[in-house]
């Protein structure tokens, strides 16, 4: 038997009631829907964000192993002074000087 029913509630206050906690019962399940696709989305971007991190990891670890390769090998790296305009030519436009082994001659660097 139903509660409701057998507190006497008058059919109209019953009906309203029953609208009402159905539209509640339909608005929590959609909040619920949204919040677990939410969710889905977080855990995808955060699993988007560790590979970029760790690519990064790694594209930092092998920039730095062949910085260090090229500076064994006396080629320096220290761009700061060559700044480029926006054409992509030097400001005062004089040609760099070759490094110091490839104005040497060619390398005899066994592989």
């Amino acid at each position: 038997m139903n509660v409701f029913l057998c507190l006497q509630v008058p059919a109209q206050r019953y009906q309203e009631l029953c609208r009402r906690f159905g539209f509640a019962w339909s608005y929590i399940a959609r909040l619920y829907s949204e919040r677990h696709k939410r969710d889905l989305e977080i855990g995808r971007l955060q699993r988007h964000q560790s590979r970029q991190s760790s690519t990064v990891t790694r594209l930092q670890l092998e920039v730095d192993r062949l910085r260090t390769r090229l500076e064994a090998e006396g080629i320096p790296l220290d761009f700061s002074e060559d700044e480029e305009d926006d054409d992509g030519s030097s400001s005062d436009d004089v040609p760099p000087s070759p490094p110091p082994q490839a104005a040497a001659g060619p390398s005899r660097r066994r592989r």
